[in-house]
């Protein structure tokens, strides 16, 4: 899968047990300061509140997408996401994947 570019930072934390720093960024998500969009995927809560309801789906899609399988494709609503297609309502809040 190509590379997708989210439209806020995203805010990995490793897998892997390091110094602390997955604790740290739970604790941060605990207290607000960052927004979980998928496990281990966090946005800091400040870019994620300056994004419009388009750009928090694209992420959120984006997000996902890191941890698909390779035979994994994004289709319906997170396609027409990343190709900046317009929707009628509010985007769903999970990622369609075929």
């Amino acid at each position: 899968m190509s590379t997708l570019h989210p439209d806020a930072p995203l805010v990995r934390l490793p897998n892997e047990a390091d110094a602390g720093l997955r604790s740290r960024g739970y604790r941060a998500a605990r207290q607000g300061e960052l927004v979980r969009l998928s496990p281990g995927t966090f946005v800091s809560a400040s870019e994620w509140s300056a994004l419009d309801a388009d750009q928090r789906y694209r992420t959120l899609v984006v997000a996902a997408s890191e941890r698909l399988h390779a035979d994994d494709v994004l289709s319906h609503w997170s396609a027409a996401a990343l190709w900046k297609l317009p929707t009628i309502g509010a985007w769903p809040s999970t990622v369609h994947v075929t």
